[in-house]
């Protein structure tokens, strides 16, 4: 069983899990700390702490930029979405991540041109069809996709809701 943000291969049995938005981070104080919403054009005007290529968040973000002719300033970049927050909480740049949020910051929801509601990233479950283990497989995939919609699909977690949830569970995404 492979948990991915890429598709899978065509000969893979898969099931999408669900569609994390991508939240640009803010400390308290910035001018959209009290928003839900901005524009890809309004990102694109600030100094951005992104992820490296690999990552699906970042994929998007550039296609995103690219579909609406526009393009950013990277404060810095990073594989790991805590650094990236880490760095918005110490005033570095706006942090563009799908985890939950950390260290006091508010996420707000980025909206792409193009009519798309919001810039999200795809979580994909991908198995051999005709595993001997499939049944489990299945009922697996069923119980990731459940908790993920469950957590994720409904808007920001909250730093309350994230610790709660990282308590309860064993960890967070």
């Amino acid at each position: 069983l492979g948990v991915t943000s890429v598709p899978p291969p065509r000969a893979a049995s898969s099931r999408l899990l669900v569609h994390f938005p991508v939240w640009a981070y803010v400390r308290p104080g910035h001018r959209w700390s009290r928003r839900r919403t901005i524009t890809i054009r309004e990102l694109a005007s600030e100094r951005l702490l992104v992820l490296g290529s690999d990552h699906g968040t970042r994929r998007q973000l550039d296609a995103a930029m690219s579909d609406a002719g526009l393009s950013y300033g990277v404060a810095a970049e990073t594989n790991v979405p805590q650094v990236a927050q880490a760095l918005a909480a110490a005033g570095r740049g706006v942090a563009v991540a799908s985890d939950d949020t950390r260290y006091g910051l508010h996420g707000v929801r980025i909206r792409p041109a193009g009519g798309q509601l919001e810039l999200r990233v795809p979580l994909v479950a991908a198995w051999e069809p005709g595993h001997y283990a499939e049944p489990v497989i299945a009922d697996v995939v069923d119980n990731l996709a459940r908790y993920a919609h469950e957590r994720y699909a409904r808007g920001a977690p909250t730093a309350s809701r994230a610790a709660s949830s990282r308590r309860g569970s064993g960890g967070g995404r």
